[in-house]
């Protein structure tokens, strides 16, 4: 199987967002599972979404004024490898 990248160390180390592409039936839910089975293992929060959802949902918050909780919602600061936000 060709790789963009290896990486051979724990799951829960890698970012906190993981997208996919790709045609349908080339195995993107089910990485998506596998990885979200391994940070669950590892006691980290999973969210399950479209990228579409995800966007959809940063997109209403920003007009609700409230990007900033959201993004907290979604990724909490100083949890391993979050930006810094104001």
């Amino acid at each position: 199987m060709w790789s963009a990248f290896q990486y051979d160390g724990p799951v829960a180390e890698l970012p906190m967002l993981v997208g996919t592409l790709g045609p349908p039936g080339v195995g993107k839910t089910h990485l998506a599972i596998s990885l979200a089975i391994n940070a669950a293992e590892s006691s980290h929060k999973i969210y399950f979404r479209t990228l579409t959802d995800l966007v959809d949902s940063l997109e209403e918050a920003k007009a609700a004024g409230r990007l900033n909780r959201r993004l907290n919602t979604l990724h909490p600061p100083g949890a391993t490898g979050a930006p810094p936000r104001s």
